[in-house]
């Protein structure tokens, strides 16, 4: 029987009292992040890989551990076939209060072939559980009416469900641009819709940046609704973007302080394609974004794609007139002062080694 030699990695990181993004590394776009008490929940995209979405917990937004997947039998999710691309798109993770009830909506996109970019107009699915540390208790999907992809589950104040999804809208007005958000009210038990589907949003951008408008996020603070954006596409002007309105009607203002976060002004940036963002309240209040970026290489590789693919940063919000701003309204940094102050050990190592021959285990030490 063969063994493995041990592997000793060492790593020398000074002590600071700021964190570092990105505080989910490798491959974990399209982040949504929600909080329970002093729990916090993360969901991100997996496309064509299985288990579906990883179920990321944390107690202070800075470590954070895999605590199972959303989708992880093939009764929620059978892949068969899928494309590289395509599969499983930009979950959400919302709570339902009333309900103790955690949801995990997203789209399945079975049929997809870049660079073609031939698609199917997928349905979107969402599953449930009481017990999200529980891996096994995910309910069967359930799928929505309403098509689209990006999808988004509000439960307004007043016991309305509300689902947002991003569609090609040129059928109805030729200045959408590629992509809008449309929204209907649904039967949080069935998933139907109880109101047809509506033009909801475009984006304000010019045509040729692009003009598009995905990963929506509605929020309801103060009695006013919020409206949270990605926008521009997902490479290098890829952004955040705010609006609110006093009805789910409209009309929507957008926030002066826009984009909310956007690293795409100066391309020579360690950090670039920031966006899709999801926010989250701390329980001293304070207020932390969670998006995804791309650590492109410089030079770059001989594909021209950032290895790690994209990953999970995050930010500090404050408020100013009643707008979010993230990080000051900076250019996003990989070390970014305050949250918890938790100084970082100044040696990290990993043996890569759990004393038998065919597995690993990650043991880590000061």
């Amino acid at each position: 029987m063969w063994k493995l030699a041990t592997l000793l990695s060492t790593l020398l990181i000074s002590v600071s009292d700021a964190f570092r993004n990105p505080i989910i590394p490798g491959f974990n776009p399209d982040p949504s992040i929600i909080r329970v008490k002093d729990d916090y929940f993360l969901v991100t995209s997996t496309f064509e890989f299985f288990p579906g979405v990883p179920v990321y917990h944390s107690k202070d937004l800075i470590d954070w551990t895999c605590i199972g997947h959303a989708l992880n039998r093939p009764s929620q999710l059978n892949l068969r076939g899928t494309a590289p691309s395509g599969g499983i798109f930009a979950p959400t993770l919302r709570y339902h209060e009333a309900s103790k009830t955690f949801y995990m909506i997203t789209t399945w996109f079975d049929v997809i072939s870049p660079p073609d970019n031939t698609t199917g107009t997928p349905r979107s699915m969402y599953v449930s559980t009481k017990d999200i540390l529980d891996e096994d208790s995910w309910s069967d999907p359930v799928y929505v009416d309403q098509w689209g992809f990006d999808p988004d589950l509000f439960f307004d104040t007043d016991g309305k469900t509300y689902l947002t999804t991003t569609m090609g809208s040129g059928f109805i007005d030729p200045d959408s641009g590629y992509f809008a958000i449309w929204i209907t009210e649904i039967d949080i038990k069935t998933g139907n819709s109880l109101t047809e589907s509506r033009y909801f949003y475009r984006s304000e951008l010019p045509i040729n940046t692009p003009r598009l408008a995905e990963g929506s996020h509605l929020y309801k603070f103060n009695g006013t609704y919020y409206l949270l954006t990605a926008e521009a596409g997902t490479e290098v002007q890829h952004r955040a973007m705010w609006h609110r309105s006093k009805s789910l009607h409209g009309p929507w203002e957008s926030s002066p302080y826009n984009p909310f976060v956007f690293n795409g002004r100066n391309l020579s940036q360690p950090i670039l394609s920031t966006g899709h963002a999801d926010i989250v309240q701390a329980p001293n209040g304070d207020w932390y974004t969670v998006f995804l970026a791309t650590r492109p290489q410089n030079p770059t590789n001989s594909s021209g794609v950032p290895q790690l693919g994209r990953e999970t940063f995050l930010a500090p919000v404050t408020w100013k007139d009643g707008w979010p701003i993230a990080n000051g309204g900076k250019d996003i940094t990989f070390e970014i002062p305050g949250l918890h102050n938790k100084p970082r050990p100044k040696v990290w190592q990993d043996h890569f080694w759990n004393g038998e021959y065919n597995g690993f285990a990650d043991r880590r030490g000061g």
